[in-house]
């Protein structure tokens, strides 16, 4: 169930974004070491703005090796806190 939910939402969030550094299946490595998953690996599942108020720009994420209580993470914070590296690092191939 969590799963569709995921997809819907990652669905929803990729058609209505606009000035994301971070594209859908980008694989992102946290550095910010106050982060719970600080030094884990992300999948960028979808992005965009929740609302039509833009109140709340974010990013759907998925971690291949990490067990996270939270899946939508704003904007400013996961462009300030991670660093793009390659697919492989996501267990990925592109």
């Amino acid at each position: 169930m969590r799963t569709s939910a995921v997809i819907v939402l990652a669905l929803f969030l990729s058609a209505c974004s606009a000035d994301f550094r971070y594209s859908q299946y980008s694989c992102l490595k946290n550095t910010d070491s106050k982060s719970s998953w600080f030094d884990q690996y992300a999948v960028v599942e979808g992005f965009g703005t929740v609302n039509e108020n833009r109140i709340s720009d974010g990013y759907v994420l998925s971690f291949p090796y990490y067990e996270a209580d939270s899946i939508i993470f704003e904007k400013n914070y996961v462009e300030s806190s991670t660093l793009q590296v390659e697919p492989g690092e996501c267990g990925r191939e592109n």
